[in-house]
C-alpha cells in the first residue's frame, strides 16, 4: 500500500510549534498577573494596617508625631496601590492579548488538521478505487482466459465437427497454434478438402454468402408460391 504524504505538512508543522509557543505565552501572562495581583493583595493589607492603627491613635493618647507617621505612611500606601493597579491593568490586557493570539493559532492549526484529514480521506479513496480496478481487471483477464479455454476445448473436441471441417484446413500447417485441433483433423483434412473444396478461410466465408443467397432465393420464391 502507498504511503500518505500530506503536501502541506510543514505548514502543519509551524502551526503547532506556533500554538505551542502561544501557550507558554499566555501561561507567562498568567502567571504575571497572578504575581501583580499578589503585589496589589500585600500593599492594600499594609494600607489597611496603618489605617487602622491611625485610628487607634486617634481614639486612644494623642500622639502627634505618631499620627503624622501614620499618615505619611497611608499616603505612601496609596501611591503604591496606585501604581500597582496600573501594573495589574498591564498585566491583564498582556494577558488578554496571549488569550486572543492563543485561540487564534488554535483554530489555525485545527484548520490545517482538518485539511489533512480531509486529504488522507481522499487517498484512501483512490487506493480503494485504484484496488477496485486492479480486482476488476483481473476478474475481467481470467473471465477471458476462461472463455478462450472453453472454446479451445470445444474445438478440441470437436463439437459439431467445427474443429476438423472448419478450422482443420485452415490452421493445420500453423505451428503451434494447430494444436488445438481435434487429434483426428490431419487425417480427415485431404479428405475434407476434397468434399467441402475449401482451401483458405475466403473461400469458406464465399461458400457461405452464396449459400446464403441461395437460402434467401428459396425464400423469396417460396413466399411467391404462397401468395
Amino acid at each position: 500500500m502507498a504511503k500518505f504524504t500530506y503536501r502541506m505538512q510543514n505548514i502543519l508543522d509551524i502551526k503547532i510549534k506556533l500554538e505551542n509557543q502561544a501557550k507558554i505565552a499566555y501561561a507567562t501572562a498568567s502567571r504575571q498577573l497572578a504575581e501583580e495581583q499578589e503585589k496589589l493583595r500585600e500593599i492594600l493589607m499594609r494600607r489597611a494596617g496603618y489605617e487602622r492603627k491611625s485610628k487607634e491613635l486617634v481614639n486612644g493618647t494623642l500622639d502627634i508625631q505618631e499620627i503624622r507617621e501614620c499618615k505619611r505612611a497611608i499616603d505612601v500606601m496609596k501611591s503604591l496601590q496606585r501604581a500597582q493597579m496600573m501594573k495589574v491593568h498591564a498585566a491583564e490586557k498582556t494577558l488578554e492579548m496571549a488569550r486572543i493570539e492563543l485561540n487564534r493559532v488554535m483554530v489555525e492549526r485545527k484548520t490545517h488538521e482538518k485539511l489533512r484529514e480531509r486529504a488522507f480521506e481522499e487517498f484512501k479513496q483512490e487506493i480503494a478505487q485504484a484496488e477496485s480496478k486492479e480486482i476488476d481487471e483481473l476478474v475481467s483477464y481470467n473471465y477471458h482466459e476462461i472463455w478462450l479455454a472453453i472454446i479451445v476445448l470445444l474445438i478440441k473436441c470437436d463439437v459439431g465437427g467445427f474443429g476438423s471441417s472448419v478450422l482443420a484446413p485452415v490452421l493445420k500447417d500453423v505451428p503451434y497454434v494447430n494444436k488445438i485441433l481435434p487429434d483426428s483433423a490431419t487425417e480427415e483434412v485431404s479428405t475434407e478438402d476434397d468434399a467441402y473444396g475449401y482451401t483458405s478461410i475466403d473461400d469458406a466465408v464465399a461458400r457461405i454468402k452464396e449459400l446464403e443467397k441461395e437460402l434467401a432465393d428459396a425464400q423469396n420464391t417460396s413466399s411467391a408460391n404462397a401468395e
